[in-house]
């Protein structure tokens, strides 16, 4: 079956086509040609020649000529001698073609030109006559071999750390399932990035070494870290600590960027930049092929004229560590110019009766365990502190209920609210509403399911619109054509996986259209008119 891209190569006349053809990998392949006059009439005795190229020509390659009979055809007839092993997997559709088809490409091609006659200059390859109308053939080798997918490993930045960051994956990305993530880093401070590591969804658990692989350096971005290096916890999480050595950088963010915004009209100056790609470089899980990942890009801004308080520290979780002690865990604070000097953490009780809990912690610290009433329920919230003052508070408070029992009173996230599907030819968008209560841990990320919450994989979205009371939009890539998904979403926290949503929203991406009926062809003054039926579609 064919494909049609008319946009690859031009330079011809209008009728001509760039047409696909998938074969199999040692198949035999013909090609019927029709050699016509500018009256639109068969020419008999015309010398046609199909040369052919390419990494996969084997037993194509060359050039081979036909004469052409009565009624101008002419058919060339190859067989290619590509080993299965060495042909592309997994095996396309057939039937349709997308510039996005990544992978390594086995490939040849076949363009026919007039030859050994008065028409040589027409439609002859060197020559790109505009005259010429011909269709030239783009050929993929497939294997016929059955298909198994790799396992593939996931390095994702968890949502608080994404929300400080801007998605420029449309800069560049070297695959579509790895992210660029673009991080303001005033020069001296520190940077943390925290990552969860899985195998087709689960987590890793413990052990797994995970790297900063250096991808480029702009303008002598410097770190005290040469390698960074980081191992996993038994969630499959695992944190870099990584300090800039600059003493200056960059133009400071101006409106519309922001020191958590990169705005595409945002003059930079000198860059000063450090590009990291993400690896799994010990204790790498069985059978894993390929790691696909959040890379970062870390551009050192200078330090602020005037020194200013830290931002806000993001706040990982709030649950009882016994009847009456509270342990509160949170991620540093990001320095704007001033080294933080310690955090503030503030319960603050439901009840009116019940006063007001404010403890320190130092500046290194990131958990602090307060001794609390056992039938008390508190909202925690969290502030950094430097020598010009306090940040604002975590930007969402955690809620802990009352306990007299010893355990964790922190529990899974509520599962999002889904909204209306779209969809798109091998793509859906589904828009969601985050959880308004985040029961002691906020969302790390969130996970979606295809088939009604038999299995997870982690959700790509926008994470910039995960928080509460916003509208966010889960987007789904990749998808066979013509096909129903049962979808639901789970919110994943500290704590583990919530629930996921009560209804399944049931979606079909779009349906091919279905072909034009030709209803007549007719030639006048060197144009061929075709009439047809409009096209139909089942959805789109």
């Amino acid at each position: 079956m064919y494909a049609i891209g008319n946009s690859w190569w031009g330079g011809e006349g209008s009728g001509s086509r760039n047409v696909v053809k998938y074969i199999s990998a040692g198949a035999t392949t013909s090609l019927h040609y029709t050699v016509l006059d500018t009256a639109g009439n068969p020419v008999n005795g015309a010398q046609v020649t199909l040369a052919t190229s390419g990494t996969a020509d084997g037993a194509t390659s060359g050039d081979r000529t036909k004469t052409t009979g009565s009624d101008g055809k002419v058919t060339f007839t190859f067989v290619n001698s590509t080993a299965n092993a060495d042909a592309e997997w997994p095996r396309p559709s057939y039937t349709v073609w997308s510039d996005r088809a990544a992978g390594p490409e086995v490939a040849f091609d076949a363009i026919p030109y007039i030859s050994g006659s008065a028409r040589h200059t027409q439609c002859y390859d060197a020559g790109n006559a505009t005259t010429c109308n011909r269709d030239r053939v783009w050929g993929r080798v497939v294997s016929t071999a059955t298909y198994t997918a790799p396992v593939t490993a996931n390095a994702r930045l968890l949502l608080g750390d994404t929300k400080s960051m801007s998605n420029k994956s449309y800069w560049y990305t070297d695959n579509a399932k790895n992210v660029t993530w673009v991080k303001f880093l005033t020069a001296g401070n520190k940077l943390t990035l925290r990552y969860r590591v899985d195998v087709a969804g689960t987590p890793v658990g413990a052990g797994v070494e995970i790297s900063l692989v250096d991808d480029g350096n702009v303008g002598g971005a410097s770190f005290a870290e040469a390698t960074p290096k980081a191992t996993t916890d038994a969630n499959g999480y695992a944190t870099f600590v990584v300090t800039n050595t600059n003493t200056s950088g960059e133009n400071r963010p101006v409106a519309p960027s922001t020191i958590n915004y990169w705005d595409d009209s945002r003059n930079p100056g000198s860059e000063v930049l450090q590009k990291w790609n993400v690896a799994i470089t010990g204790n790498k899980p069985a059978g894993v092929a390929t790691t696909y990942y959040d890379r970062i890009w870390a551009h050192i801004i200078s330090k602020p004229s005037s020194q200013g308080v830290p931002n806000a520290p993001y706040l990982v979780s709030a649950k009882r560590s016994g009847s009456k002690n509270l342990t509160v865990s949170w991620t540093a604070a990001t320095e704007d110019g001033n080294a933080n000097t310690g955090y503030e953490v503030v319960l603050s009780p439901t009840a009116t009766a019940v006063p007001t809990i404010t403890a320190t912690a130092a500046a290194t610290a990131s958990s602090l365990s307060i001794a609390v009433p056992g039938t008390a329920s508190y909202a925690v919230s969290v502030k950094a502190k430097n020598s010009e003052g306090k940040s604002a508070a975590t930007s969402a408070s955690m809620r802990i209920a009352a306990s007299s029992t010893t355990g964790a009173v922190g529990t899974t996230l509520l599962a999002p609210t889904m909204g209306t599907p779209i969809r798109g030819v091998d793509a859906l968008w589904i828009p969601f509403t985050p959880s308004t209560t985040d029961k002691g841990a906020t969302a790390f990320y969130y996970e979606y399911s295809k088939d009604n919450g038999s299995t997870w994989q982690p959700a790509t979205y926008d994470s910039a619109a995960t928080e509460a009371g916003k509208v966010g939009a889960l987007f789904m890539f990749n998808l066979p054509n013509s096909t129903t998904f049962n979808v639901k979403m789970r919110a994943v926290n500290a704590l583990g996986a919530g629930a996921g949503s009560t209804t399944a929203k049931t979606i079909a991406t779009a349906t091919k259209a279905n072909p034009p009926t030709v209803t007549g062809a007719k030639y006048n003054d060197g144009k061929v008119t075709i009439t047809y039926t409009n096209v139909t579609s089942a959805n789109a």
